[in-house]
């Protein structure tokens, strides 16, 4: 079981400030890539070493970014998942490549 992807924003708006609360075995920040911060992307790459698989609840949040609003009052940002430079891939305990569906979501800063 392993899943892999790219979360993206506009980095005029918001800058990457923390991760944290991991629900899945052996997530940590080690799983993340932050290198392209900077340019609003942040790499995502998780793998069971156990190969048993894992379930959580539907809306179980498996993880949480955080981040600082840089821009001005009444910017937004569109949080969405990209499949650059990390392409979309989520496989099951059997090896196979299951779909990949998300929902964007939207930052307003606000006074």
């Amino acid at each position: 079981m392993s899943m892999q992807y790219t979360v993206s924003w506009d980095p005029k708006v918001l800058e990457l400030a923390a991760l944290g609360k991991f629900q899945l075995k052996d997530l940590t920040t080690n799983n993340f890539g932050g290198h392209k911060a900077a340019e609003g992307l942040l790499t995502f790459s998780w793998f069971d070493s156990n190969l048993e698989g894992v379930s959580v609840e539907d809306g179980t949040p498996i993880y949480q970014v955080c981040y600082n609003a840089i821009g001005e009052i009444g910017n937004s940002s569109d949080l969405t998942f990209v499949e650059v430079p990390v392409p979309f891939e989520i496989s099951n305990k059997a090896g196979e490549i299951i779909r990949f569906e998300s929902i964007a979501g939207k930052v307003t800063i606000t006074d």
